[in-house]
């Protein structure tokens, strides 16, 4: 095995009496790169013409934002089960990202040369690249599947005998839940092959404003290999923040409902107060 160190403005040179079939590019804390030199066996003095560019990696495994060769880490969370009304059960989120992008991070086409100094874009670090998955989630109405066992265990029953939350009985208990809407189709590029310590997620198509979930199977409880999901957003160009999804028919006639029995109770209350002053 041959090594070198390189001088003070990163030049370095080996001598050898023959033509390794590699050449390691190493540095602790970095991407390591090798470099193939089978098609200079030929040569009497090998000049290597472009250094590879290694790339700092993260001490914390996890799903990171590269932007202008810093990382700024994604918010993390653990899916839970929800009871979504005249659907069944599904694993979603109860939070929001912080994280919050003006515009849809690298995508389309696979650059030939990475810099991890350009514009924004998504990687993945110690993490299982195979089963990485981008997903564009959707709020729903939903209650708690802890929350419909605490009930069931206090003695309340849901008046349909199923899972889903009742009309009446379980109303309360309807929460916003972030749910799995679409997958996202991706390009995954290690940037350190064949360790795959620090790989690049690339969506093949610009990212709409919404809310969107890197995981490893946890939202759909199939092969989990990674409990947490790391959640982003796309803020909307007109507001520059998470768009608000429109309410659905359902939510606008509990609202109504809501509304009609708060002035309801107001005039009950209106009228037990004036019959104790007369």
């Amino acid at each position: 095995m041959l090594s070198g160190m390189s001088d003070p403005l990163g030049r370095f040179s080996l001598r050898a009496r023959y033509i390794p079939e590699q050449l390691a590019f190493i540095k602790t804390g970095y991407t390591r790169h090798v470099l193939s030199l089978a098609e200079f066996h030929d040569t009497i003095r090998l000049r290597v013409p472009t250094v590879p560019r290694l790339w700092p990696i993260p001490a914390v495994e996890g799903v990171y934002l590269a932007e202008k060769g810093r990382y700024r880490t994604l918010d993390s969370a653990r899916p839970t089960h929800y009871v979504v009304p005249d659907t069944g059960t599904a694993s979603g989120l109860s939070v929001l990202p912080a994280m919050v992008l003006t515009e849809s991070p690298l995508h389309g086409e696979i650059p030939s040369v990475w810099d991890p100094r350009g514009n924004s874009f998504l990687v993945g670090v110690r993490m299982p690249l195979g089963e990485t998955r981008l997903w564009r989630l959707q709020r729903v109405m939903a209650a708690s599947a802890d929350s419909l066992a605490q009930r069931k265990r206090a003695g309340v029953k849901n008046a349909r005998g199923g899972e889903a939350p009742a009309k009446k009985e379980d109303e309360s208990l309807l929460q916003p839940a972030w749910l799995p809407e679409s997958r996202v189709p991706v390009d995954l590029r290690p940037v350190d092959e064949p360790d795959n310590n620090l790989f690049v997620i690339i969506p093949r198509e610009a990212l709409t404003p919404g809310v969107y979930a890197v995981d490893w199977g946890s939202l759909l409880d199939t092969g989990v290999l990674e409990q947490r999901v790391f959640l982003f957003a796309v803020a909307d160009p007109q507001t520059g923040a998470i768009p608000e999804p429109e309410k659905t028919e359902e939510e606008l006639k509990r609202e109504e409902l809501r509304e009609q029995q708060r002035q309801q109770r107001r005039k009950e209350m209106d009228k037990a107060t004036n019959e104790g002053m007369g």
